[in-house]
């Protein structure tokens, strides 16, 4: 697990590649079953950031990337630990 420091009202740029791997083995799962992939942002209360679908792509299926780009609007609004699931 990562971890980043962000502040509220902070957007990171550019895009973030997630690469779904096996949790025993280690070693990449294809995603040739999904035609889809979600990332949600938790906030520091558990409630969902909504990140739009058009800003998600499976990017690479046989080796299991997925990449996000970050929204235009920062999705920090308050201050605490927040989690991101893929």
């Amino acid at each position: 697990m990562q971890s980043k420091t962000f502040w509220v009202g902070d957007r990171p740029a550019g895009t973030w590649a997630f690469q779904i791997l096996d949790q025993k083995s280690g070693v990449a799962i294809s995603l040739g079953g999904f035609t889809t992939a979600k990332v949600r942002l938790l906030d520091p209360h558990n409630k969902v950031v909504e990140i739009p679908s058009a800003n998600v792509a499976i990017t690479n299926v046989d080796a299991g990337i997925v990449t996000m780009l970050w929204p235009q609007e920062s999705l920090f609004r308050k201050p605490g630990k927040y989690v991101m699931q893929v």
